[in-house]
Formats: C-alpha cells, structure tokens, sequence
C-alpha cells in the first residue's frame, strides 16, 4: 500500500499540534489521525533512548473500549509513518465495520 500525501501532511499537522497543543497519555503527547468507531489511530510522542535510536514518529492502534493498545508501528520519515498510519486507519476502519 502506497502512503498518500494526505496521510503525511496529517502527521505532520498532528505533530505539530502535539507540539503548540498537548494531549497527554501517560506522560507522553498524543494527537489523533483517525477514529472509527472505539477505535483511534494516534500519533505518539516517542520516548527518547539514552542511545538516540528511537523512531521519532510513532502510530498506534488503540482500542477505547478496552482502553488497550492492538497494534503500533513507527517510522524514521513522513513517508514511512504514513504508510504504517494508513495500514493502521484502515485496520481501525475493519475492526469498526466488524463490531456493528
């Protein structure tokens, strides 16, 4: 699946409003890319590593309902966090379509 350009200006929006605007989730900032349903795709402050080799994009699945996180995946540039957000959105999508 080809990431979008539409998916790479959303995480960078939300990583910018992450930024001006923080939402907080157990201490580490959270802006929203996508919900369907009780499920949300996010983007996720990442943790810093004392050796600096945490992804600085991160996108993760999260179940409201169950307040559980399904799945997550990063990315070193827009290109490849959009690929993984746009897997991640359209899973969300499924899971939605599923419950009803």
């Amino acid at each position: 699946m080809t990431a979008g350009k539409p998916t790479e200006l959303r995480i960078l929006q939300m990583y910018l409003w992450t930024l001006t605007t923080p939402y907080y989730v157990n201490g580490r900032r959270v802006g929203l890319l996508a919900r369907h349903g009780d499920y949300d795709v996010r983007l996720i402050e990442c943790q810093k590593s004392a050796h600096g080799d945490a992804a600085p994009i991160w996108i993760e699945l999260f179940d409201r309902k169950n307040n559980v996180s399904l799945d997550s995946s990063s990315g070193h540039d827009f290109e490849e966090a959009a690929a993984a957000a746009d897997s991640l959105i359209s899973r969300a999508r499924e899971l939605h379509t599923e419950s009803q």
